[in-house]
């Protein structure tokens, strides 16, 4: 697998993952994406890379899967979420 499609799947992960309606899944979705690529950066075993590439397409179907369901059940924005007025008008 290229390094080109490695960071297309990981554009799609990171893309599934801010899709979910609730703040603190979608947080730990994107962290957990984001730390999961950061540790396996440094592989250079090709058995490794390609068992990495499979549980991360795995991983994606599963957030592909999870942000529709979270599409269809939102909920209440969170204080954190919400938009700050703009102090100048």
């Amino acid at each position: 697998m290229s390094r080109s499609e490695v960071l297309r799947l990981y554009r799609k992960m990171l893309k599934y993952s801010s899709m979910f309606s609730d703040y603190n899944f979608r947080e730990y979705s994107l962290a957990r994406v984001k730390e999961s690529f950061r540790q396996n950066k440094l592989l250079q075993d090709e058995e490794a890379i390609l068992k990495a590439v499979e549980k991360a397409q795995k991983n994606l179907q599963m957030l592909q899967r999870q942000a529709q369901i979270s599409q269809m059940f939102k909920g209440e924005r969170l204080v954190i979420e919400a938009e700050t007025p703009s102090r100048n008008k």
